[in-house]
């Protein structure tokens, strides 16, 4: 229960300028980022691009482009949590959960 309060706590909001580019199978996708912590980020995936769940978990390491207000930068992520959104403006799609290394 700690170990859930403090990941809490180290999440910041992404803003709206966030996102998440990534090709998996040979499709390009882009995804609005919900949140960012110092070794992860958590993707935002509406339930009309819910085809793409499956294909990430198959994936232990991919490679992404992370979009800012500022700039581009690649990332690598292995992905850690699928979890469906229970209330709030994103009610009923997904975040994926993802550590990050640069």
């Amino acid at each position: 229960m700690s170990v859930d309060r403090r990941v809490r706590e180290t999440l910041a909001a992404s803003d709206g300028g966030h996102r998440v580019e990534v090709e998996i199978d040979g499709h390009p996708y882009c995804f609005k980022v919900l949140n960012i912590s110092q070794g992860g980020i958590g993707m935002l995936v509406m339930q009309t691009q819910s085809e793409v769940l499956p294909l990430l978990q198959g994936k232990s390491r991919i490679q992404m482009v992370h979009i800012t207000p500022k700039g581009r930068m690649e990332i690598m992520a292995v992905l850690r949590h699928t979890s469906i959104i229970g209330s709030g403006e994103f009610e009923g799609n997904y975040v994926v959960g993802f550590s990050i290394t640069i």
